[in-house]
């Protein structure tokens, strides 16, 4: 294994990480109770903001992953095929 599939295998690691720990960060913190006040209820919004973004980047890296290993996985047999 090289270090371009390692890299792309860590960065697609930590997008699972991320996410998961995104969506841990959703359910323990930004569900609010139905009679919450105004003040929880924008703290509540605010850790579904931040659990939201941290998703999407998380999502993004591992695209971008996946891309990366598809791009030398193609490299990779157009060079032993020629």
């Amino acid at each position: 294994m090289n270090r371009s599939v390692r890299r792309a295998l860590t960065i697609m690691l930590g997008g699972l990480l991320g996410f998961t720990l995104g969506g841990l960060w959703g359910a323990m913190f930004a569900f609010p109770y139905p009679d919450s006040s105004p003040a929880e209820t924008a703290r509540y919004q605010f850790h579904a903001t931040v659990a939201g973004w941290v998703m999407l980047v998380s999502v993004m890296a591992f695209v971008i992953a996946v891309a990366l290993l598809v791009r030398y996985s193609v490299t990779k047999n157009r060079r032993d095929a020629s």
